[in-house]
């Protein structure tokens, strides 16, 4: 317990790396940084009803646009997990990484996302100690 508890703390003592706005040069590299700044918003629920899933997890796909300001329009699951803690869980992570670097598109208009989110199931039995947060610190800074 106190080697998770340390775990944790060295996590939460990293500084916030920024991803530069000229890091995502192509819709590719877009794409990459976009999904990877959501899936580090992603909190384990700890709802009891998320310690019974299989051992490969469950995936949610999100959909979401993004404006030319970077910033998260209309969010919905295009494929949900079956079990809604982990799709609300899903809608909230990118609701979290709002805003977004703006997408490399001319003429500012609006990019539709899709990005699938996996939840595995917790390492440690569940609810006997703190889920940490992802240990990701990754935020997009203008």
């Amino acid at each position: 317990m106190r080697t998770l508890i340390a775990v944790v703390l060295a996590f939460a003592a990293l500084p916030l790396v920024p991803v530069p706005a000229d890091a995502v040069g192509t819709m590719a590299e877009w794409n990459d940084v976009a999904s990877r700044l959501v899936r580090c918003n992603i909190q384990y629920p700890r709802d009891p009803r998320a310690r019974d899933i299989p051992a490969g997890g469950v995936v949610v796909v999100v959909k979401f646009d993004v404006g030319a300001d970077g910033y998260v329009g209309p969010i919905s699951a295009v494929r949900s997990s079956g079990i809604a803690v982990f799709d609300e869980a899903a809608l909230v992570a990118v609701k979290l990484s709002s805003p977004l670097p703006p997408p490399p598109v001319p003429d500012n208009r609006t990019v539709s996302v899709q990005v699938p989110i996996r939840f595995m199931p917790p390492p440690v039995p569940f609810l006997a100690s703190p889920i940490p947060r992802s240990p990701c610190r990754l935020r997009f800074r203008r």
